[in-house]
């Protein structure tokens, strides 16, 4: 039997993202030949009813209703809970990834227990930039002193396929209120762990800013809001990191 990849989506107010959603799923569903995949909605939002139309879905497709707001972290975790798979992606409702993002992303994992992929940011100018600047800016997402010293390299969750099994107890029983903060507390959680992380340099994800997404990239989240000097990829990161 093939292994499963849970895409988990927590909705807010994010009933027009649905068809979207279940197009770009489609579209990595007929691409992905190493695994199976679910889609799981959460709905952080009741007061909006959601019915889904999955009749042309060659995939599994959940929704579950949460009964009242919870929150992004919490939404996710339920998410987590109730999905069947494997390895999880977590996805915002209005995040964009490639055609043959699980495909690849799987494909480029092996034995390790998360993968990052590169990506770019597009503004709501239209205007776009990469994601990370260089290969040690991306290699940065594996070292902790990173974390600790400076900020959050990871622009979203969207970027990461993990193993379900390498998800700490302490991420799942441990509130944050804050949204954004949860994947920044996750990612401490794994590298403190010593989970094996390997970089993807493939372009696989978007990240959109639309005001309406759960993983901003706003100071108040952690995340930069203007790259640092370079030198800081020289000065700040770990020695094995440099080579």
């Amino acid at each position: 039997m093939k292994p499963m990849i849970s895409v988990i989506i927590p909705l807010y107010k994010g009933k027009k993202y649905i068809s979207q959603i279940l197009n770009m799923m489609a579209q990595n569903s007929r691409r992905l030949k190493s695994a199976s995949m679910e889609v799981v909605f959460i709905n952080d939002y009741p007061e909006e009813k959601i019915e889904l139309d999955t009749c042309n879905c060659t995939y599994s497709v959940k929704i579950f209703v949460n009964d009242r707001n919870m929150g992004i972290h919490k939404s996710r975790i339920r998410g987590i809970e109730l999905c069947s798979g494997d390895y999880i992606l977590m996805l915002d409702q209005d995040d964009v990834i490639a055609d043959n993002y699980l495909e690849n992303q799987y494909s480029k994992m092996g034995s390790s227990d998360w993968i990052v992929s590169s990506g770019i940011y597009r503004y709501e100018d239209g205007s776009e930039e990469d994601i990370f600047m260089s290969k040690k800016h991306q290699l940065a997402c594996l070292d902790k002193w990173c974390y600790y010293m400076y900020s959050n390299p990871i622009a979203s969750p969207g970027q990461v396929l993990l193993r379900k099994k390498c998800i700490p107890d302490l991420w799942k029983n441990t509130y944050l209120r804050i949204n954004g903060s949860d994947d920044y507390f996750l990612w401490i959680l794994l590298v403190e762990n010593k989970a094996r992380g390997v970089i993807n340099p493939e372009k696989l994800y978007v990240h959109i800013s639309t005001g309406e997404n759960t993983s901003l990239n706003d100071s108040s989240h952690g995340f930069w809001t203007q790259p640092p000097e370079p030198s800081f990829w020289t000065v700040r990161t770990s020695p094995e990191l440099q080579e």
